[in-house]
């Protein structure tokens, strides 16, 4: 049986002479994994493991370390690579109303009594002040910022979120 691997963050800068780096990540999945922890790094084309031991939170970023990576050379080979977990691995979720961004792919927009059935999410978009929501129809695309103010309801079981004022979103 192939194990689902889930993408947590991307590693994109060295930071020091120490073998740490700099990654972002979606939410706080990588701050919340229980140190030390087995991962997965990969480039697209190879993967390989690596056994993480220091995750620092930081206001717009993570700081990085990992077991046998001590200098600036070794920790540089691996900027650009993507950190993957075991999707059995992910630290369990607080209440109903959160939810990894790989469960919010593919949901598609409701709003009202329009017909956005063609849309459904895409990508999830890191931004310092929210998250952002990218919809596509395979032809136009839609950014709409994950905010209470913008995003109702989501309902995993019927694959939809609530989307306020759709029409405001789309430019004829």
């Amino acid at each position: 049986m192939i194990e689902e691997l889930i993408s947590i963050a991307r590693i994109y800068k060295p930071f020091g002479l120490k073998g740490l780096a700099k990654a972002s990540g979606a939410g706080d999945t990588l701050s919340s994994l229980k140190i030390p922890c087995l991962v997965s790094v990969s480039d697209n084309h190879n993967s390989c493991q690596h056994k993480l031991v220091k995750v620092v939170k930081r206001k717009t970023d993570y700081l990085i370390g990992f077991e046998n990576i001590s200098t600036y050379e070794q920790i540089s080979v691996l900027c650009g690579n993507i950190i993957l977990i075991r999707k059995a691995d992910l630290p369990p979720k607080k209440n109903d109303h959160e939810f990894y961004h790989f469960e919010l792919i593919g949901l598609r927009p409701v709003s009202g009594t329009k017909d956005l059935s063609e849309f459904q999410i895409t990508g999830i978009l890191d931004n310092p002040a929210h998250e952002i929501l990218q919809f596509s129809d395979g032809t136009n695309e839609i950014l709409v910022p994950f905010m209470g103010k913008f995003v109702g309801e989501i309902n995993p079981d019927l694959k939809t979120i609530e989307i306020f004022d759709w029409e405001s979103w789309i430019v004829d």
